[in-house]
């Protein structure tokens, strides 16, 4: 991967790159892509489900430093259901 697609990628957000990555799998799965392309795409689906990994371990982090600060509490998730 190139350094601007790098670059890109980490600009990209997560529906979008979970998006891109659905594309790749279709494509793969139904042989779209021609031997030429493949490893470039694997490799790129590859990097996209490293991003969206990384976006959801971030996430998960977030929610967790909220819980610890109190500022969201189980009576509160209780209230919302």
């Amino acid at each position: 991967m190139t350094q601007k697609a790098t670059e890109n990628l980490k600009h990209l957000s997560f529906e979008d790159a979970i998006d891109e990555l659905e594309d790749i799998v279709v494509k793969l799965e139904e042989g779209e892509v021609d031997l030429d392309s493949l490893v470039s795409e694997y490799r790129r689906g590859a990097k996209l489900l490293s991003h969206c990994r990384s976006k959801v371990n971030s996430a998960e982090i977030h929610i967790k430093e909220v819980d610890e600060a109190g500022v969201l509490s189980k009576e509160n998730n209780s209230d919302a259901e």
